[in-house]
């Protein structure tokens, strides 16, 4: 019986993509272990958002095999698809994937042992790749991934480039997974994509993720629906209409943002406005007044003057967040950004996402004190806290509250 390890950088969907690999290992006869056991095979999920997850993955990498010199280190993802070249020499990599995660355990038992080089498998499908999973290692809640790739050509971003064009899961196989975690005892599903919001738009005939958040509303069962980030051109109005109806859905959205200057979202090529982005979440606040929000943002953008900093900080604090997740500007070579020659200065990027995380505490703050004294509905997690429908955190003292339940507290 051979032992693997997996190891996992950035997104929700790179979470989900590990534990359908798992599966696969799983199923094959293997056996997992944490790390303290020496493992046979590792399986590195990458990441390539930024300058710092690239350096953080080639540098696990390096650990990994100094520490387990033994074991044949695979890589797949983002960081895989954009720069192969750069990884194929690395000591003790075996096998670079790409986007083809959907059978990494039959390209290893497929592998040569006497080959020298890494085999390197780099294809983008041009169809949603088939991948499933029955369960959530270490999680109370579910990711459900039911959508990849993007068609839309954001400046900053490299998705497109790593993760090809959108393309959707079929609506019955996401509602047969989410039985299966359901029935297996998970009480939260979030549904999670590259571009959530563009499911189902290349299906024939199309479809969209109104359709999705119904199919999903309709299913029997106590449990509960998160959805991941969105983008505020996906809030339609057929989407706004079924988040109305909904009685599973959170009452939380993440919805990016990235800045709050039209001109720098502009340049961004993000297709909307501050003054938009504000009016479809004071809509849905109309019959949502708690709504959790959660958003992005992108400090130090090429371009970006102290005055329009000044404009996303003014958003911030009108806005209500309860999160704000913070980025600092990354340049990134194959986007059109990178192009782009009025930089900001490093030390002033630092400064202003400083500012912005101080701006974003504060209102958190004041929007959590609004729950005080109000009776919540919370899914209790294994490590003695749980997360409200709104996504608010709350932290409990008696040992008896374990992670099966469900807690109304005030």
């Amino acid at each position: 019986m051979k032992r693997f390890r997996c190891v996992t950088f950035g997104c929700r969907v790179n979470q989900y993509e590990t534990q359908a690999i798992r599966e696969q290992f799983l199923s094959r006869g293997y056996e997992e272990t944490n790390g303290e056991v020496p493992a046979d095979l590792i399986v590195i999920n990458s990441c390539t958002v930024t300058e710092a997850a690239d350096q953080e993955c080639l540098s696990v990498i390096r650990s990994l095999h100094q520490e387990q010199p033994q074991a044949q280190i695979v890589v797949a993802g983002c960081l895989v698809q954009r720069d192969a070249q750069s990884l194929k020499g690395l000591p003790g990599v075996r096998l670079l994937a790409g986007s083809q995660k959907h059978r990494i355990a039959q390209m290893v038992e497929e592998l040569d042992p006497w080959a020298r080089e890494p085999r390197i498998e780099l294809e983008l499908g041009a169809v949603y790749s088939p991948m499933a999973i029955s369960a959530f290692e270490g999680y109370q809640k579910a990711f459900i991934k039911v959508q990849d790739g993007c068609d839309r050509a954001c400046a900053f971003c490299k998705i497109p480039l790593v993760r090809g064009r959108a393309r959707s899961r079929e609506l019955l196989d996401v509602v047969q997974e989410i039985r299966r975690v359901v029935d297996n005892g998970f009480k939260e599903v979030v549904l999670t994509g590259v571009a959530l919001g563009l499911w189902g738009k290349e299906s024939d005939p199309p479809m969209s993720l109104a359709d999705l958040v119904r199919a999903v509303d309709r299913m029997p069962g106590r449990f509960r629906v998160r959805l991941s980030s969105l983008d505020p051109r996906d809030l339609d109005d057929r989407f706004l209409e079924a988040l109305a109806g909904s009685s599973k859905l959170c009452r939380h959205l993440h919805l990016s943002l990235q800045s709050g200057s039209d001109s720098i979202l502009a340049r961004m090529n993000r297709g909307y406005t501050a003054d938009g982005y504000r009016a479809r979440v004071e809509l849905i606040r109309r019959f949502w007044p708690d709504l959790g929000l959660t958003t992005d943002l992108i400090p130090g953008f090429p371009g970006e003057t102290p005055e329009q900093f000044e404009e996303s900080l003014e958003l911030i604090r009108r806005m209500d967040y309860l999160k704000v997740h913070v980025f600092p500007y990354s340049r990134r070579r194959g986007t059109s950004a990178w192009f782009f020659k009025d930089f900001v200065p490093r030390a002033e990027i630092k400064r202003r996402a400083k500012m912005a995380r101080e701006a974003a505490a504060e209102v958190s703050l004041e929007f959590r004190r609004r729950f005080l004294g109000t009776v919540q509905e919370v899914l209790v997690e294994g490590d003695g806290t749980g997360y409200s429908s709104q996504f608010i955190k709350v932290e409990f003292s008696d040992p008896r509250i374990g992670s099966d339940n469900w807690f109304r507290c005030e």
